[in-house]
């Protein structure tokens, strides 16, 4: 099986921080948070895949991810991670924390969900994200890219102009997208709100003030872990990490060491 392309930040052979981005992004979404948590744990590697259908993965489709990312660490003698996901990402990274706890032991979920139990609700987005896709094969990509940017969900005091947005954006892939929106639809993927009680690890769940929905369901899902918190971001809304990168970079290492086994360390000045 092919691994996914990735790149490491940080010293080889510490701690590890597995990093997964959301649909339409790549491993550069993390950077941001990644020069924060360095300057604070310096002492811990980042990990950084591109998810089948983005960036350096393109290629790659996008059945089997777990296992794909299973021995994408294999291939970086990586056995033991905690591991964090931002909205789809999210998604794919619980899936991977409750199929394997013994290797990633910490889960990080940023502005993400456990699913969409509701069958009639499942059936309409797989509907809905059939439509898209179609959109993505067969009509303008960049008239795609700023509807999509224009999505309520998205709405937020600190969004960035659309053309920032377009200009990471379009390099990728329509049609490998569109395969990704199909088999990782919200409608297609399974709801994992029953498995949560049996994850033996911790769990931080990050949401942005101004996203309603995400900060609703991040409360639902700490509520749901045997063992987790919540941290709700003042004055930001969904893409935590464009919006908040100093702050989710102070979460996650005030999360780790009582929750990954990591002492504390002294940070760069």
């Amino acid at each position: 099986m092919e691994t996914l392309k990735f790149q490491i930040l940080g010293p080889s052979g510490g701690p590890t921080l597995v990093c997964l981005h959301g649909f339409l992004g790549s491993d550069s979404d993390w950077f941001p948070f990644a020069q924060e948590f360095q300057r604070l744990r310096p002492d811990i590697q980042i990990l950084l895949p591109d998810l089948p259908g983005h960036g350096e993965s393109v290629s790659i489709p996008p059945q089997n991810i777990t296992a794909r990312l299973c021995e994408t660490l294999e291939a970086a003698q990586i056995s033991r991670a905690a591991l964090a996901g931002y909205s789809l990402g999210g998604r794919l990274a619980l899936a991977a924390a409750i199929e394997h706890p013994q290797r990633f032991p910490a889960f990080i979920g940023i502005s993400t969900t456990a699913g969409i139990e509701n069958p009639d609700e499942r059936n309409a987005r797989c509907e809905a994200d059939a439509k898209l896709a179609r959109r993505l094969r067969e009509e303008s990509f960049e008239s795609f890219l700023r509807d999509w940017w224009n999505l309520p969900i998205f709405e937020s005091p600190k969004k960035t102009p659309a053309d920032e947005f377009l200009a990471s954006r379009l390099t990728q892939n329509p049609g490998a997208l569109a395969e990704v929106l199909e088999a990782w639809s919200p409608g297609s993927l399974p709801a994992r709100w029953s498995e949560l009680r049996t994850y033996p690890g911790s769990a931080l769940l990050l949401a942005g003030e101004c996203d309603a929905k995400y900060s609703l369901l991040a409360r639902r899902m700490a509520e749901s872990f045997r063992s987790a918190k919540t941290e709700i971001l003042p004055a930001c809304g969904h893409r935590l990490l464009e919006e908040a990168p100093l702050e989710l970079a102070r979460a996650v290492v005030e999360f780790l060491p009582a929750n990954f086994g990591i002492g504390p360390s002294t940070p760069r000045r």
